[in-house]
C-alpha cells in the first residue's frame, strides 16, 4: 500500500494555523485560546540540479532510481553519520549518503539515498527567502 503525503500547501496552512489563536465569547468578554498544533515535517529543499536518487548504499550495484531537480522537497530519514558509524569498515558500502523520502512531486513517497554533500536548504527559512528574491 502506497503512503500518501500532504501537499506543500497543507504544510503552509499548518504553519499559519499553528500561529493562530481561537476566540470565544464568555458573556460580553472575548477570550483568546491557543489552537492545537498540527504536525509539520522538517522539510528540506534541493539547491542543485541532477541529484541522483540511488537504490542502496553499495559502491557497485546500486541503481539510479531518479534524477532529482533543484527545488525537490524531501525529509531526511537517516543522516550520513548513521551510515558512517554502521558501515565505516565495509569497503563495499558508500556511507557518505543520507536516506531521504521525497514529499511531493513526481517522485512522492520514494525513500532512498542521495549523496550527503548535496546542497540543500531548510524550506522554512532559506528556501523561502531565495524565492522572494526572484
Amino acid at each position: 500500500m502506497e503512503t500518501k503525503h500532504p501537499v506543500h500547501s497543507f504544510f503552509k496552512a499548518s504553519e499559519i494555523w499553528n500561529k493562530s489563536k481561537a476566540m470565544d465569547l464568555e458573556g460580553d468578554k472575548e477570550i483568546e485560546y491557543n489552537t492545537i498544533n498540527l504536525p509539520i515535517m522538517d522539510v528540506k529543499v534541493l539547491n542543485q540540479n541532477n541529484v541522483r536518487l540511488m537504490s542502496n548504499l553499495k559502491k557497485r550495484g546500486a541503481s539510479l532510481l531518479a534524477t532529482l531537480d533543484k527545488g525537490t522537497r524531501f525529509r531526511i530519514l537517516n543522516h550520513s553519520n548513521f551510515f558512517k558509524r554502521k558501515y565505516s569498515r565495509n569497503p563495499n558500502v558508500n556511507p557518505n549518503q543520507m536516506r531521504v523520502e521525497i514529499v511531493d512531486g513526481e517522485h512522492t513517497g520514494k525513500s532512498r539515498f542521495i549523496n550527503a554533500t548535496t546542497l540543500l536548504l531548510d524550506e522554512r527559512t532559506a528556501w523561502r527567502n531565495q524565492q522572494k528574491k526572484k
